[in-house]
């Protein structure tokens, strides 16, 4: 693919993700509010795990052979403008005052990317990635629902280690 397609496609997929986070998000923030008694901010991240960083995880092999780096700068992008909404105006459907995670998140997605490309091997990058979007939302849409609060728990633990599995066995097989 030619740099001006990898670009609209880069384009594409920064509007999907700020939509995910602006307004997926905050109608599941919404919704769960209103009618469950969980942590609804905590879901909000899960969503933002999953429908960003997971979705965008599944294209990179896809779309983006030769142009890594793109997704790498935009994640280190995604990790500043959240940073940036924290500090000006929180998005209060996902951003948590005392847990700013989800930069680390956005920052951690580039950076572990960065490591696979560099490593010349996707799947060192990819792995994790699929780990962190989809294990880690797991954990807490499990905790979530069973404990209804921010707390560790042993389901959240177990789903996560199923969900690892899976990915890894999918990639590594035994190995």
């Amino acid at each position: 693919m030619s740099l001006e397609t990898i670009l609209i496609i880069t384009g594409l997929l920064l509007s999907w993700n700020l939509f995910v986070i602006h307004y997926l998000t905050k109608y599941v923030y919404t919704f769960a509010s209103r009618y469950y008694d969980i942590p609804a901010e905590y879901v909000g991240r899960k969503i933002v795990h999953i429908f960003s960083g997971g979705i965008t995880a599944i294209l990179i092999p896809l779309l983006y052979e030769g142009y890594y780096w793109l997704v790498t700068i935009s994640a280190f992008g995604l990790a500043f403008y959240l940073l940036l909404r924290r500090r000006i105006q929180p998005l209060y459907w996902f951003q948590i005052k005392e847990n700013m995670y989800e930069v680390h998140f956005a920052f951690a997605y580039g950076t572990i990317l960065l490591i696979g490309v560099l490593f010349q091997n996707l799947l060192i990058g990819l792995i994790p990635l699929f780990f962190m979007s989809f294990g880690d939302s797991a954990t807490g849409l499990i905790r979530a629902v069973t404990q209804k609060r921010h707390v560790r728990s042993w389901e959240g633990s177990l789903a996560m280690v199923i969900i690892c599995s899976i990915i890894g066995y999918s990639f590594l097989g035994v190995y």
